[in-house]
């Protein structure tokens, strides 16, 4: 006869269950902290159209005879700003299958519904990627490496800046692209396409389809940024303040006759000696724009990156007028590349996104009134019942299921049309800070 197994205090701690916290943990870069401050609008149809006042009427004078002669030759100078919308887009993807779907209902079978949590993801995704188009072109670069470097086929390793890790995650695919003349907006890709596979603080290591180049001047640009040599992204603050080219035509608008006021204004230092010349000087600098263009500096944002966010409050004398004048409009954003800062009204930029439905809540989670709303996207509600956050209806679609082992498994698509629209475009400042050693 079988000796029957003996109640043991092994085989009792064999009998317990493990038991896991309500959620994981979101252990994603933080959102941007100006992107809350930029609160979306809604407009129908193919193209946002706006126009602009950029010069005075020349037709005054003492002498009626000559103000009326001189009004045959001129009048006020105005524009019309046309804003593609429906052509500036960014979408996000995932797939689920029916047995996903069914087996993480409840909270016994996962931690939360498994659609939640992709979708959820997705959101996520969108929050960190819209902030690095903030800055940038629509062209998908998010990276410019200071040295040249040999891509071999197989595994490679790059050392990027804090601000670039920012745009990434293991799994981005990236190509090399070369920039236009203006040296601004990429031109081309190269062909091979990389994978990061890990990232180690500002090390990333990534796998090259093919052997592969990256020259100095180069820049790293997010794979299907553009489609036949259109960009498809959305604008960036760089298309309407660019650092060269300014007198260009962007949207329907040639802004060579006053480029100051129709592209913004630019203060590039990066020439002086950052030893002999402190970033506040330069701030200064912009201060003395902003009084002239936008009225009352309050009513300011000054983004910076909080590498220099240090240096530039340090450099303060404190309690002094100018001190806290500094202290209640500069923001610190690791999106803004280091060494770099942007100055503008919140009111004077929105993402303006294409719809037939309710308007696009805030895509930084945060509330109307600036206050902290649910920055973690795996905890807490349904984003769709948050008012102030995206709108999921008018985002999501989904493609007819693919028949695999376990079931239909769907495609379903978060899509947005729009893009970031710079209203008064002599009221933005953007500038470089002292870099020369």
């Amino acid at each position: 006869m079988a000796t029957p197994n003996t109640l043991t205090d092994s085989n009792i701690l064999s009998m317990l269950k493990r038991q896991y916290r309500d959620k994981p943990e979101n252990l994603l870069f933080a959102d941007s902290s100006v992107l809350n401050k930029i609160k979306p609008e809604i407009w129908d149809g193919d193209e946002l159209a706006f126009p602009s006042i950029y010069g005075r009427s020349p037709a005054i004078a003492g002498d009626y005879t000559v103000a009326k002669a001189i009004a045959a030759s001129g009048s006020t100078k105005s524009v019309q700003w046309r804003v593609s919308l429906n052509r500036r887009q960014l979408h996000g993807v995932f797939t689920i299958t029916q047995q996903e779907i069914q087996s993480s209902h409840s909270s016994k079978g996962a931690f939360m519904p498994l659609i939640k949590f992709k979708s959820k993801g997705v959101i996520e995704a969108f929050k960190k990627q819209l902030p690095c188009i903030l800055y940038g072109n629509g062209d998908g670069a998010f990276a410019t490496p200071t040295a040249t470097k040999t891509i071999t086929s197989g595994a490679n390793t790059i050392t990027l800046r804090n601000f670039e890790i920012m745009a990434i995650d293991p799994g981005t695919q990236f190509q090399v692209g070369t920039v236009n003349a203006n040296g601004e907006a990429i031109a081309a890709e190269t062909a091979p396409v990389h994978t990061v596979t890990a990232i180690n603080g500002n090390v990333v290591s990534f796998n090259a389809s093919a052997a592969d180049t990256i020259a100095v001047g180069q820049k790293l640009v997010f794979k299907g940024s553009s489609s036949g040599g259109e960009t498809l992204l959305p604008h960036g603050l760089g298309n309407w303040v660019p650092l060269t080219n300014r007198g260009s035509v962007f949207c329907n608008v040639d802004r060579s006759p006053a480029p100051d006021r129709l592209s913004g204004h630019v203060i590039d230092n990066s020439a002086l000696s950052a030893a002999t010349n402190k970033k506040i000087s330069t701030i200064k600098e912009a201060i003395k724009i902003g009084r002239r263009f936008g009225g009352q500096i309050s009513d300011y944002m000054l983004a910076v990156n909080d590498d220099d966010y240090d240096d530039i409050t340090g450099g303060l004398e404190e309690r002094s007028q100018f001190y806290q004048t500094i202290l209640d409009i500069i923001v610190a954003d690791p999106y803004v590349p280091t060494g770099e800062f942007w100055m503008f009204k919140p009111s004077n930029v929105s993402f303006v996104t294409c719809s037939n439905t309710a308007p696009l809540g805030n895509l930084s989670g945060k509330n109307e009134d600036g206050a902290e709303g649910q920055d973690d996207i795996l905890n807490g509600p349904d984003i769709g019942e948050q008012p102030n956050q995206i709108n999921l209806d008018n985002l999501w679609s989904i493609a007819q299921g693919t028949a695999v082992t376990s079931g239909e498994s769907v495609a379903v698509g978060a899509n947005l049309f729009g893009t970031y629209v710079v209203w008064n475009q002599s009221a933005i400042i953007r500038g470089k800070f002292p870099a020369a050693a």
